[in-house]
């Protein structure tokens, strides 16, 4: 016989119970269900004026013998009673959202907080992949819409006009400027498609792909940086050799030497490219799919963005004394038409290096600063997003966009070349000789404005 003052309570193998415990027991503290079953509180139970702790509550295969304390100012009760909380890491832009399961949001609504195992915990919790700064750093790549149909243009009209014209495919220099295009085309197209990505998956989806998507992306990446390092390297050389040994023909860098070269710029470009696939670095570990990030959590992957890194700067500075030797050689040759004209040339590649060399550093110099100073430590998470983030990205298509831009719609044979193609492309009617004196007048134009330039 239950008093109706009792204040605790063992129930044994209980199926159900009906009736009204506030009324019928009042005074009521403490209830212990001892069950081999699945029982659930029922609602007249939990709202017992002064019930505090029930224990030995089994209401799923994961959660039994569990215990509810009525706890109403507890935080955790808080956050349950609205169905959802977030947790971030201090300073992290990545978190995740709580999915609170119906019966724990049911407690909770009574003032109930339930004391977890493990495995109740993961049953009764639903994770949700959470980024706090995704949107802010998407909204700076809007610029991309503009730039990289622009790159994927330019450059692939570079590559193909050079590849499909025996005379500028004969010289050097427009080879390597060639090779050159075509690792900023891989760039572009590896700026839209991750900006497609990012405006078009929210961030739980963005992580569900990710695994498959920024294998592809990631390698794009460096297989386009890589590949745009080693021919800026490659131009360089190409042109120290040609006026530093002007006086000795045995030693050129002639068309055949430049595809070769090539060659093996894209063979070691693939070789970086595919090393995260073999778990050397990752592309995972950002969302932007660039292995480079500045943090010292994984291992091997700093390990590959550093070697990344340094490799990419040892061979921009490389260049560096090759034209600082070729201004002062140009310079101490004075008025000699061949050395000054190759000069003038070497000045053009030198501009297109170091604008290269320019947005390579600036994301690094970002990324390095945000790793070993306090620099960013006042700045906020969305805007350290945006800088090592975003930033990175539309650098590198910027350098894609001008390269092109640099040199090649500066070359006068190149540009000598497009306007021939597009009157016939505007006229294709027209007889042969008529493409012939046309040809005639733009070569003299351009030969023209060539002398005024000169003088």
């Amino acid at each position: 016989m239950l008093s109706f003052f009792q204040r605790e309570i063992r129930l044994k193998n209980l199926k159900f119970w009906e009736g009204n415990l506030s009324r019928e027991l009042p005074s009521l503290e403490v209830i212990s269900f001892v069950a081999d079953e699945i029982f659930v509180p029922p609602e007249h139970v939990l709202q017992a004026p002064n019930l505090r702790n029930i224990t030995g509550v089994t209401w799923s295969t994961a959660c039994i013998n569990g215990t509810l304390l009525r706890n109403k100012t507890h935080v955790n009760v808080t956050r349950f009673r609205e169905g959802f909380y977030d947790i971030y890491p201090e300073s992290r832009c990545r978190g995740s959202r709580h999915v609170v399961g119906t019966l724990s949001r049911k407690f909770a609504e009574h003032g109930f907080l339930v004391v977890y195992d493990e495995k109740c915990f993961a049953s009764e919790m639903t994770l949700i992949p959470m980024h706090r700064c995704y949107v802010s750093a998407n909204r700076v790549l809007y610029a991309e819409y503009f730039l990289t149909p622009l790159i994927i243009i330019l450059n692939l009209t570079v590559f193909a006009t050079t590849m499909t014209t025996k005379a500028l495919r004969k010289l050097p220099t427009m080879l390597l400027v060639a090779n050159l295009a075509m690792s900023d085309f891989f760039i572009g197209v590896y700026s839209l498609a991750i900006t497609l990505s990012r405006h078009g998956l929210s961030y739980p989806s963005f992580v569900e792909v990710i695994n498959h998507l920024c294998p592809a992306l990631g390698f794009l990446w460096v297989l386009g940086q890589f590949a745009a390092t080693l021919s800026s390297v490659l131009l360089t050389t190409e042109r120290y050799v040609v006026i530093i040994f002007s006086m000795r023909p045995s030693i050129s860098f002639t068309t055949r030497i430049c595809l070769y070269s090539a060659l093996v710029s894209w063979t070691i470009a693939v070789l970086m490219a595919s090393l995260p696939l073999f778990r050397v670095g990752t592309y995972t570990t950002t969302t932007f799919c660039i292995p480079i990030q500045p943090a010292k959590g994984i291992p091997h992957s700093f390990a590959y963005s550093t070697s990344l890194v340094a490799i990419g700067f040892l061979l921009y500075t490389i260049t560096l004394p090759m034209y600082f030797h070729i201004f002062v050689h140009v310079r101490r040759s004075g008025n000699q038409m061949g050395i000054k004209r190759d000069g003038k040339l070497a000045k053009k590649i030198s501009i297109l290096v170091i604008s290269n060399l320019t947005f390579f550093l600036l994301p690094i110099i970002i990324a390095l600063l945000w790793l070993f100073t306090q620099t960013f430590n006042n700045v906020s998470l969305q805007t350290r997003e945006i800088l090592v983030g975003s930033l990175t990205t539309v650098c590198f298509s910027i350098n894609s966009f001008l390269n092109p831009l640099l040199y090649a719609f500066r070359d006068r044979r190149f540009r000598l070349t497009i306007k021939q193609r597009g009157y016939r492309l505007l006229h294709p009617n027209t007889t042969f000789v008529q493409q012939l004196n046309y040809r005639s007048g733009v070569e003299t134009r351009s030969q023209l404005g060539d002398v005024k330039q000169h003088k």
